[in-house]
């Protein structure tokens, strides 16, 4: 039987999505400190843009991984035999 995918999962991949982002627009505000009209501020966007794309994808993979390696756990509990040593 399978499970619906958990909604939960999204949170923590935006939140790194929007560190991820922050991270990308600083980085190139901070290298980009010239004059005004040198499209600092669309590069910055750009890069803030991927930083959270790569953010939100890679802790999403992660958070997928971790939910079925859990579900797969519970799974191996409730079909494990009583162990009579315990």
């Amino acid at each position: 039987m399978r499970r619906r995918p958990n909604p939960w999962i999204l949170i923590p991949a935006v939140i790194a999505g929007l560190f991820g982002g922050g991270l990308g627009w600083v980085v190139n505000d901070v290298a980009c400190r010239s004059d005004v009209g040198t499209g600092c501020a669309a590069r910055s966007l750009l890069w803030g843009g991927l930083g959270f794309l790569l953010g939100l994808v890679g802790m999403a993979v992660i958070m997928v991984l971790v939910s079925r390696s859990i579900a797969e756990w519970r799974e191996y509990q409730e079909r494990r035999p009583e162990d009579p040593r315990s």
